[in-house]
Protein backbone atom coordinates (compact mmCIF):
# COMPACT_ATOMS: atom_id res chain seq x y z
CA UNK A 1 0.00 0.00 0.00
CA UNK A 2 2.93 2.23 0.77
CA UNK A 3 4.47 1.87 -2.62
CA UNK A 4 1.11 2.04 -4.59
CA UNK A 5 0.18 5.27 -2.38
CA UNK A 6 3.49 6.85 -3.69
CA UNK A 7 3.17 5.73 -7.30
CA UNK A 8 -0.31 7.21 -6.83
CA UNK A 9 1.20 10.58 -5.73
CA UNK A 10 3.96 11.35 -8.41
CA UNK A 11 2.37 9.86 -11.31
CA UNK A 12 -0.58 12.09 -10.41
CA UNK A 13 1.83 15.48 -11.07
CA UNK A 14 3.01 14.29 -14.64
CA UNK A 15 -0.22 13.69 -17.32
CA UNK A 16 1.28 11.97 -19.63
CA UNK A 17 1.82 9.41 -17.25
CA UNK A 18 -1.03 9.25 -14.90
CA UNK A 19 -3.94 6.37 -15.05
CA UNK A 20 -6.10 6.16 -12.33
CA UNK A 21 -7.03 3.06 -13.36
CA UNK A 22 -3.16 1.53 -13.15
CA UNK A 23 -1.46 3.77 -11.34
CA UNK A 24 1.32 1.57 -9.64
CA UNK A 25 3.98 2.07 -11.91
CA UNK A 26 7.28 0.29 -9.59
CA UNK A 27 9.30 1.02 -6.85
CA UNK A 28 10.38 4.46 -6.35
CA UNK A 29 14.40 5.62 -5.89
CA UNK A 30 15.66 1.82 -6.04
CA UNK A 31 13.53 0.90 -2.71
CA UNK A 32 13.31 -2.40 -1.94
CA UNK A 33 10.00 -2.11 -0.01
CA UNK A 34 8.49 0.47 -2.55
CA UNK A 35 9.54 3.17 0.43
CA UNK A 36 10.62 7.07 -1.00
CA UNK A 37 13.68 7.55 0.03
CA UNK A 38 15.98 11.03 -0.01
CA UNK A 39 19.22 10.36 -0.66
CA UNK A 40 22.12 13.39 1.67
CA UNK A 41 25.42 12.18 -0.68
CA UNK A 42 26.99 15.90 -0.55
CA UNK A 43 29.58 15.27 3.15
CA UNK A 44 27.24 13.69 4.96
CA UNK A 45 26.24 10.30 3.50
CA UNK A 46 23.15 9.38 4.66
CA UNK A 47 19.26 9.01 3.52
CA UNK A 48 15.65 9.94 4.69
CA UNK A 49 12.77 7.91 4.16
CA UNK A 50 8.85 9.37 5.14
CA UNK A 51 7.32 6.34 6.66
CA UNK A 52 3.72 6.44 6.75
CA UNK A 53 1.76 2.94 8.12
CA UNK A 54 -0.79 2.49 10.62
CA UNK A 55 1.38 3.87 13.71
CA UNK A 56 1.10 7.35 11.82
CA UNK A 57 3.83 9.18 9.40
CA UNK A 58 7.55 9.88 10.86
CA UNK A 59 10.75 10.04 9.22
CA UNK A 60 13.78 8.10 9.73
CA UNK A 61 16.85 9.63 8.99
CA UNK A 62 20.03 7.25 8.53
CA UNK A 63 23.30 8.34 8.06
CA UNK A 64 24.97 5.32 5.85
CA UNK A 65 28.85 6.12 5.45
CA UNK A 66 30.99 5.41 8.77
CA UNK A 67 33.91 8.01 8.14
CA UNK A 68 32.72 10.45 10.25
CA UNK A 69 30.01 11.69 12.61
CA UNK A 70 28.08 14.21 10.78
CA UNK A 71 24.47 13.15 11.58
CA UNK A 72 25.72 13.44 15.32
CA UNK A 73 27.42 17.32 14.65
CA UNK A 74 24.59 18.35 12.78
CA UNK A 75 22.28 17.21 15.41
CA UNK A 76 24.62 19.08 18.43
CA UNK A 77 23.62 22.25 16.24
CA UNK A 78 20.09 21.78 14.52
CA UNK A 79 18.35 19.36 17.36
CA UNK A 80 16.66 22.66 19.00
CA UNK A 81 15.07 23.81 15.24
CA UNK A 82 13.97 20.34 15.32
CA UNK A 83 12.77 20.24 18.41
CA UNK A 84 10.94 23.12 18.12
CA UNK A 85 9.59 22.78 14.58
CA UNK A 86 8.52 18.78 15.03
CA UNK A 87 7.44 19.05 19.04
CA UNK A 88 10.41 17.52 21.52
CA UNK A 89 8.57 14.21 22.64
CA UNK A 90 8.64 13.46 18.68
CA UNK A 91 12.20 13.61 17.94
CA UNK A 92 14.66 10.85 18.94
CA UNK A 93 18.50 10.40 18.06
CA UNK A 94 19.62 6.85 18.42
CA UNK A 95 23.37 6.71 17.96
CA UNK A 96 24.35 2.69 19.30
CA UNK A 97 27.38 1.37 19.12
CA UNK A 98 28.28 -1.39 16.42
CA UNK A 99 25.66 0.67 13.90
CA UNK A 100 25.13 3.77 12.35
CA UNK A 101 23.25 6.97 13.26
CA UNK A 102 20.02 7.15 13.31
CA UNK A 103 17.12 9.83 13.73
CA UNK A 104 13.39 9.66 14.08
CA UNK A 105 10.79 12.22 13.88
CA UNK A 106 7.00 10.95 14.03
CA UNK A 107 5.33 13.65 11.71
CA UNK A 108 1.86 12.97 12.90
CA UNK A 109 -0.31 10.91 14.14
CA UNK A 110 -2.46 10.07 11.27
CA UNK A 111 -2.63 6.21 10.37
CA UNK A 112 -2.30 5.00 7.01
CA UNK A 113 -5.94 3.80 6.81
CA UNK A 114 -6.94 7.37 7.02
CA UNK A 115 -6.19 7.65 3.17
CA UNK A 116 -9.58 5.12 2.91
CA UNK A 117 -11.81 8.45 4.49
CA UNK A 118 -10.06 11.05 3.83
CA UNK A 119 -10.46 13.22 0.88
CA UNK A 120 -8.42 13.44 -2.17
CA UNK A 121 -7.70 17.26 -1.61
CA UNK A 122 -7.13 16.11 2.30
CA UNK A 123 -4.84 13.98 1.20
CA UNK A 124 -3.07 15.90 -1.65
CA UNK A 125 -2.47 18.94 1.54
CA UNK A 126 -1.04 16.22 3.63
CA UNK A 127 1.24 14.36 1.22
CA UNK A 128 2.51 17.88 -0.30
CA UNK A 129 3.32 19.30 2.87
CA UNK A 130 4.93 15.94 4.17
CA UNK A 131 7.09 15.51 1.20
CA UNK A 132 7.96 19.33 1.54
CA UNK A 133 9.13 18.51 5.23
CA UNK A 134 10.92 15.93 4.21
CA UNK A 135 13.40 17.75 1.25
CA UNK A 136 13.63 21.28 3.58
CA UNK A 137 14.70 18.33 6.62
CA UNK A 138 17.29 16.96 3.67
CA UNK A 139 18.66 20.59 2.67
CA UNK A 140 19.09 21.36 6.38
CA UNK A 141 21.07 18.52 7.41
CA UNK A 142 23.24 18.71 3.99
CA UNK A 143 23.62 23.23 4.83
CA UNK A 144 24.42 21.94 8.40
CA UNK A 145 27.03 19.22 7.32
CA UNK A 146 28.76 21.58 4.40
CA UNK A 147 29.25 24.61 7.36
CA UNK A 148 30.39 21.99 10.19
CA UNK A 149 33.28 20.15 6.67
CA UNK A 150 34.48 24.29 6.64
CA UNK A 151 34.93 25.23 10.15
CA UNK A 152 36.72 22.20 10.87
CA UNK A 153 38.97 22.57 7.52
CA UNK A 154 39.57 25.93 8.78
Amino acid sequence: MESTFWWVYFDSFTDCFYEPWNAYTGLINGGSNGSYIIYIDNLFHGEIRPIWDEKGARFEIKQTSEHDEYLKKVLDVKMPALMEKFGEDSVRFENVVGKLPRLYINYSDKPFNWLYTAAPDQITEFTNEMYHDAWNLRWLIEGAAEELYQVDCA
